[in-house]
């Protein structure tokens, strides 16, 4: 099983004190660390002459835990440091930006450090808590407008020319993006979907639409294409949506969700940094990575609202867990307040050489090749039920329906709400 290799591989490093040295294979050894020219020798009890591997092998060099828990301490006193600069500052933004720079590699670090020294797994998970509530403290601080600037007075354009006539103007009508404050209570809900989309995609998107509906708790909801100039998606139900439904139904829409994954974040040495830097959110698509891991979009998913943009992550290519993997999310008891997806037994025994490998396993669900994440990056990890292999989720009850539905039901193409044929 699973969760029992990931406890051997604990029991392994738990018998052995010192530095951690993790091979680019995903061998660790853990132990007394000496240098011998371009190698390094790693003594425990297991192996008291020494494991000899190259410096060119190893991934990353972990001090012991006490030494650890000391540094990450100081890093994170440093981010501290400067969040209260930040406070006092005009515009905090600059300052607030380097406080979520500074505590990115030290939260991978410290999550890495509680698998590797379960002896001191507590502390490790201190500092973690310690991280997440000092980036959420930056984040609220920052502001959405920049610092107070004396108005400089605008020179007037020059006049424009009268506007040369479309030849051939386009048949269909454009539709405005919706405000929050045109959800309001409807007898039908009309969405589009992106310009040229087939009528044969607008129905297959109206028959998810109607599932996506039912997934999420709004019974007997029914999807059609209204015809017209420009083809729409017609939902109707008995006695009509509520602007609360509405607004949650342009949510449903909101990915088209043909791919629905679960995938692992690919730690990259310092020296993949240099060479692999995070790519601007509109450069993703053609950005390079190392062998075996891929850019991807991320937002922080919000069902009340629009995404908030984040920083590309970078992905291992596999194992990735599909949707026809992952179980429809589980809870123990009505009052449980943590959900799990189980995956099946081919996802989990694709798991099992990540695990033995000492890999860190952190993962995310993506949809269409955008990570939707919460402001906590939960893990793969034992559920206490059975002993099986579930994903734990800390999206809100919303959050959670919403993604589930897109887990149930993928789309061609991807809908908004907008005005219905008057």
């Amino acid at each position: 099983m699973f969760s029992r290799s990931i406890a051997t591989l604990l029991l392994l490093a738990s018998l052995a004190s010192g530095d951690a040295v993790i091979l680019k294979s995903g061998e660790r050894f853990i132990g007394d660390v000496s240098e011998e020219g371009d190698s390094l020798r790693v003594r425990n009890d297991r192996f008291p002459d020494g494991v000899l591997v190259k410096k060119a092998d190893v991934k990353v060099r972990y001090p012991a835990p006490d030494a650890m828990l000391g540094e990450l301490a100081a890093k994170v006193r440093k981010a501290k440091d400067r969040y209260d600069e930040g406070k006092r500052a005009a515009d905090p933004n600059p300052a607030m930006k380097d406080v979520l720079d500074q505590l990115f590699d030290p939260e991978l670090e410290a999550a890495d450090a509680a698998e590797i020294y379960p002896s001191h797994k507590e502390a490790f998970n201190d500092i973690l808590k310690g991280i997440h509530e000092l980036r959420k403290l930056a984040r609220d601080g920052q502001k959405l407008e920049g610092p107070k600037v004396d108005p400089k007075p605008v020179p007037k354009p020059d006049p424009k020319p009268d506007p040369v006539p479309d030849p051939k103007p386009d048949p269909r009508p454009k539709l405005p993006e919706p405000e929050p404050g045109d959800f309001t209570d409807r007898a039908a809900v009309f969405l589009a979907g992106p310009e040229g989309a087939s009528a044969s995609d607008l129905e297959k998107a109206a028959k998810a639409m109607a599932t996506r509906c039912a997934s999420y708790g709004y019974k007997g909801v029914t999807g059609k294409v209204e015809p017209g100039a420009r083809p729409l998606v017609r939902l109707e139900v008995d006695g009509g949506f509520s602007a609360t439904m509405v607004q949650t139904i342009s949510i449903l829409g909101r990915y088209a969700a043909k791919s629905f994954e679960m995938r692992l974040y690919y730690g990259m040495t310092a020296g993949e940094k240099e060479q692999f830097p995070i790519p601007r959110a509109d450069e993703v698509a053609g950005a390079k990575a190392p062998p075996g891991a891929k850019w991807c979009a991320r937002v922080r998913f919000n069902a009340d609202g629009p995404d908030a943009p984040r920083e590309p992550s970078i992905m291992r290519l596999a194992p990735v867990i599909n949707r026809g993997e992952i179980m429809p999310p589980y809870r123990d008891k009505p009052d449980y307040n943590q959900w799990y997806y189980v995956v099946s037994n081919a996802a989990e025994a694709r798991l099992v050489p990540v695990a033995r490998s000492g890999a860190t396993i952190r993962s995310e669900i993506v949809v269409d090749d955008v990570l939707l994440v919460t402001d906590i990056t939960p893990t793969p990890q034992e559920h206490p039920k059975d002993g099986r292999v579930w994903w734990r989720h800390t999206f809100s009850e919303k959050e959670r329906k919403v993604i589930d539905a897109y887990r149930g039901a993928g789309m061609p193409v991807g809908l908004r709400v907008v005005e219905g044929p008057k």
